[in-house]
């Protein structure tokens, strides 16, 4: 179970900028097209300190930067799905998110807020990159999120509106994803509240919904690949059963009618390198290396050559 866990949260990573588990064909070598890719990301990191960082538009049109904690863990993930997590940058970028554990998943409010999906993304980073799940940064990450399952199984935020002070809840079906695919990787497994949450979130065609819900699906217009690929993932490790194997079978269905002549998959803007590398990783996993190398096709044509 343990192999299979880490082999499959590898794909976490896969599907931030480079993809690279997708870029890599089944039976094969890492390809030059990856290796280009791990580079240019060591490469990022090292240019800013052992980290990631994004930067938005403020309110006076002003462009602003900040050290990105959850990018910087998909980076680290995408790497080590290409072998090497184990480089020197990857070391030392991970340590720095090993120091900034407790700003991811407070949102830089400690002792007031948690984050459920960050708290999930953390837990797998731990796993893979042998750091202490139950004591880092001040978190034991487990019990955390443990302790933000509601009784029917969905993983809620803790947090207040930094303006308004009222509570907020970003939680969704991507983060529960996630938390069922990080504590199956644990001693104790995921909770089956927390699985069968999961699978009221599949629709009709096989797809699941990212805007959760309390009862099942009913509405294939609120499948979404990301969604899909993500549950999957977390599918796959949980301890096997009928229903989940009828799950897992019609949510691979679903990928495979969601793939584009091209080999993309849509995200919200369209054909997306971000949801294709995803969804790719996910069926090579599944085993379907024809669909898995289609997608791989169309993300290496939106790969940078300079």
């Amino acid at each position: 179970m343990r192999n299979q866990f880490l082999r499959t949260a590898l794909a976490v990573g896969a599907g931030a900028t480079l993809v690279l588990s997708a870029a890599i064909p089944a039976n094969a070598a890492v390809t030059p097209s990856a290796t280009r890719a791990v580079d240019w990301l060591e490469g990022q990191m090292t240019a800013n300190g052992h980290k990631l960082v994004s930067g938005f538009t403020d309110q006076d049109n002003h462009f602003q930067t900040f050290d990105d904690a959850g990018l910087t863990i998909d980076g680290l993930l995408g790497i080590a799905s290409a072998g090497r997590g184990g480089d020197a940058e990857a070391q030392a970028t991970a340590t720095w998110v090993a120091g900034h554990i407790d700003d991811y998943v407070t949102g830089q409010d400690p002792g007031k807020s948690l984050y459920a999906g960050a708290l999930g993304k953390a837990i797998v980073f731990t796993l893979i990159y042998d750091k202490d799940t139950n004591s880092i940064d001040g978190h034991d990450l487990e019990a955390d999120l443990r302790g933000r399952m509601q009784p029917n199984g969905h993983f809620t935020d803790k947090a207040t509106d930094f303006q308004s002070g009222d509570p907020v809840d970003y939680s969704n079906g991507i983060g529960d994803a996630i938390d069922v695919l990080a504590l199956a990787g644990t001693d104790d497994g995921a909770p089956a509240a927390a699985v069968n949450y999961l699978l009221l979130q599949q629709c009709p065609n096989g797809g699941f919904r990212e805007t959760l819900g309390d009862t099942k699906c009913t509405d294939d217009t609120k499948a979404s690949a990301d969604a899909s690929s993500f549950a999957l993932m977390a599918l796959s490790v949980v301890d096997e059963s009928d229903v989940v194997d009828a799950a897992v079978d019609a949510g691979v269905g679903y990928l495979d009618g969601a793939e584009g002549s091209s080999g993309a998959f849509k995200g919200a803007g369209g054909d997306s390198a971000n949801s294709t590398g995803l969804a790719s990783s996910v069926l090579r996993g599944f085993g379907d290396a024809p669909r898995a190398n289609k997608g791989a096709a169309f993300v290496k044509t939106v790969q940078l050559t300079s």
